[in-house]
């Protein structure tokens, strides 16, 4: 099977509009942070060869030790941009060349199913 499939995951935004102190895409959902649920949805996947979580700039240098719960072979930490283009742009950028398939994904988006997933790859 070619792992030929490249995600990115968009978890960079301020999460200024729902407020608190906590990153939207930090916060815990269902027993987990909703990037968490992102990322291992995601690496579930077997064609999936690499996700980039693009992190706001103060934690892509230390990020949250639970995104360290999954494959780390197949996860690379990117720095977000100022804007959401940015972000992706900074994600895709940082994507192997293998990948020849590309999806992104919104980390405020927890719950994707596996055969949501695979509709997109299809």
């Amino acid at each position: 099977m070619s792992r030929d499939v490249g995600v990115v995951i968009v978890a960079g935004g301020s999460g200024s509009r729902v407020g608190g102190g906590e990153l939207k895409q930090l916060r815990w959902i269902a027993g987990k942070p909703m990037l968490l649920h992102s990322l291992q949805a995601f690496q579930k996947i077997i064609e999936v060869g690499m996700v980039v979580c693009v992190l706001p700039k103060q934690y892509a240098g230390d990020p949250p030790p639970w995104l360290f719960q999954c494959d780390t072979d197949r996860m690379l930490i990117s720095v977000g941009g100022r804007t959401r283009a940015e972000s992706v742009a900074n994600g895709l950028e940082d994507l192997p060349a293998e990948c020849t398939t590309v999806l992104v994904h919104d980390a405020a988006r927890p719950l994707v199913s596996e055969a949501m997933i695979r509709r997109v790859i299809a």
